[in-house]
Order: structure tokens, then sequence, then C-alpha cells
């Protein structure tokens, strides 16, 4: 499902358009400000640069982001994006694990203990910027058949990343939940934290869940997870209520 967020009056007008299904995400958006943090994403996030500059920070480094430039980043990992001055044109993927796992599964990539993550997090790959042009585009015009066309066009980028950017790794303490890739220590805690965001939630309840004292288990989590859990919490609460 595709609609339009808002339209100024400004040349070239300041404009953006979603289109959500419950594997993926597309955002297509056309700003003179714009700034953006994600605090603990559950899926993989794609920005690609159509026209502008932004800057991206994750792990401790800033990069500029310019035309035909592409940020990957793995799920759980903080970041902030904002526009440099003048008018950015970005537009942003959220893949979710499980969209990851099957199409690992059909390129028949997929092993008991392995985890995929991108290898770096700044790419200049033409023809990557080409199929997410031609998302772009598809969103923008709407015509009949976009979710066909946004199905197909959103599995030729899935195998070009699996291709190119894509790093399977063997991690024998990772397994796969309803929310991603998460550490086996910690998976039970995390799927706790996902049903029951929206209800009062305390840190036993979280460690009960991982079968740890409370001591124990908000130390491993931070170490894992790089964030305390109850800030993990709050994390998906925001993203629930984007």
């Amino acid at each position: 499902m595709s609609r339009r967020l808002g339209q100024g009056q400004e040349s070239p007008p300041e404009r953006a358009r979603i289109h959500t299904t419950p594997r993926y995400e597309v955002y297509w958006l056309r700003k003179k400000t714009f700034a953006l943090t994600a605090t603990a994403p559950t899926g993989y996030t794609v920005h690609s640069v159509l026209h502008g500059r932004a800057h991206l920070s994750v792990g401790g480094e800033t990069f500029e982001l310019q035309d035909g430039m592409t940020a990957l980043l793995d799920p759980t990992r903080r970041y902030h994006l904002r526009s440099h001055p003048g008018t950015l044109e970005l537009i942003l993927l959220r893949l979710s694990p499980g969209l990851i796992a099957d199409m690992a599964a059909r390129l028949q990539l997929t092993r008991i203990g392995q985890e995929f993550t991108f290898r770096e997090p700044i790419v200049s790959d033409p023809q990557l910027a080409a199929l997410l042009r031609a998302i772009q585009q598809e969103i923008e015009r709407q015509r009949v058949g976009q979710d066909v066309i946004l199905d197909a066009l959103m599995d030729q980028i899935l195998v070009h990343l699996f291709r190119h950017h894509l790093l399977v790794r063997r991690n024998l303490d990772v397994e796969f939940s309803r929310f991603g890739f998460v550490d086996r220590r910690l998976r039970r805690a995390i799927e706790f934290i996902h049903t029951h965001f929206d209800a009062e939630v305390r840190l036993a309840d979280m460690a009960r869940a991982a079968f740890l004292s409370a001591f124990h288990f908000a130390r491993l989590f931070k170490r894992l997870m790089g964030m305390t859990p109850h800030a993990y919490l709050m994390s998906v609460r925001l993203e629930q209520a984007a």
C-alpha cells in the first residue's frame, strides 16, 4: 500500500511517499531538512541518496553520503542520519529479518548457526542504486500492478545484496527468532519484550524469560546488545509507534 505523506510548494516540491507490507517498507522523500535517529532497529536498513548530501553517524564514525551512495545497516545498529544544507532526495528500505532468511533459503544459503551481516556500511554500487531508483519511480507514479512490480524489484535487490554485500557468517550463539537473528541466550527475553512492549515490563520479567537472574541478565544484555534492556524496550515502543 502506497500513500503520499505531504507536498510543499517549493521548487522542486518537498514530497514523501511510503509503501508498506508485512515484510518490507519503502520510504521515498525529498526534503530540505531531514533528520532520523534509530536506536535499535529490528530489521536491515538500506538508505540510498538519490540527490543531495547527508551525514550518517554509526558505530562511532560519521560518513558523508552523496548521489548514488548507499548505506547498509544491520539490525540493532544505532545510527543517526541528517541532511546536508540543500534539498535531499532519499530512498529508505526496511527489510525484516524474516524476508532476508526466506531469500537465503531460496538461494540455498541457510545453515544452522548462520547469520547475515553487511560487509561494509557504505557502498557506491551503480547497479544497486539503479534498482533503488526504479523503486522510487514506481511508488511515485502509483500505477496499476504496483505491488507486483515492487515485489519483483525487491527480489532483485535481495539477490544483489546476497551476491555482493551480505556476508554469511557461522555463529552457533545465534538463533533465528520471530524478530530476526538474536543471541540464543537472549532470544526468549527479546521475544518477550516484543510481545509485551505495550505492557508494564520489569527487568525481573525480562530476566525470567531468559532464565537468568536480573543482575546477570542486565550485564549480558548490555554486553551483547550495546544498550540496557529498558533502552531496548523503549526503542521497540518507539518503533511500534512510528
